[in-house]
């Protein structure tokens, strides 16, 4: 069980740094 905690938190990691990166993306459009 911990292997599929370990990789849904990487699942998530890769997910919000994703999503921090376009957001950093666009606000240094602006």
């Amino acid at each position: 069980m911990l292997w599929l905690k370990r990789g849904l938190n990487a699942l998530v990691f890769e997910k919000g740094l994703r999503d921090y990166r376009e957001r950093d993306h666009s606000l240094a459009q602006e």
